[in-house]
């Protein structure tokens, strides 16, 4: 009796910690949700590639982003993390804490604003003109 119970508070437990874990748009981000790879990256048109092969990802929840750097074995090793807001076809990315060492990924920078040229459930490809006048394209794919 008393393990069915304790089941039972478990499983009321997962429940709530899984409808609470998201709060913008009342829980519902829809398609940014989980996990993208940035399978292109363009600076003025011509792709960047990265010697050492890392790869990189991004993570929506909430209004929490999450970046991430892979190595060529796909063990993830560090990450930032930052807030993320989007309105219409427009896309902003912060990170705050100047402590936390930012991704190598080209162009991003602790303040990013992106124009969403193309958004589906599965690929989605952003635009950031940087300071200095670069035009950086950022093709991503869920992965999750």
């Amino acid at each position: 009796m008393k393990i069915s119970k304790i089941f039972t508070l478990l499983c009321l437990l997962l429940a709530s910690v899984a409808l609470c874990g998201c709060t913008q748009n009342g829980g519902n981000i829809g398609i940014w949700f989980g996990t993208w790879h940035f399978q292109e990256i363009t600076a003025d048109g011509t792709v960047v590639t990265d010697p050492d092969g890392k790869e990189f990802f991004v993570q929506f929840q909430g209004k929490i982003v999450k970046l991430t750097m892979e190595d060529n074995v796909h063990s993830p090793y560090n990450a930032t993390y930052g807030n993320w807001a989007e309105d219409d076809d427009r896309m902003q990315w912060t990170f705050p804490d100047p402590k936390q060492p930012l991704m190598p990924v080209p162009g991003i920078t602790a303040a990013n604003k992106f124009t969403i040229l193309h958004r589906s459930a599965t690929h989605v490809t952003l635009k950031q003109v940087s300071e200095a006048g670069v035009t950086y394209t950022y093709t991503l794919k869920k992965v999750i």
